[in-house]
């Protein structure tokens, strides 16, 4: 994830505030959930965010 998110910054710099923005949100929003649901939907939203 870490990777994608790298690369998604390198090919386009002027979105590298506005992903780094949607990941913490999606951090925060998960954090402290303990379920495997929780774990994979916290996943596909990054995902998602990084792919746009």
């Amino acid at each position: 994830m870490a990777a994608a998110l790298q690369e998604a910054i390198t090919k386009d710099p002027s979105k590298a505030a506005d992903l780094t923005a949607k990941v913490q949100a999606v951090t925060t929003k998960y954090q402290g959930t303990t379920t495997l649901a929780d774990a994979c939907k916290a996943y596909d939203e990054v995902a998602a965010a990084i792919k746009g």
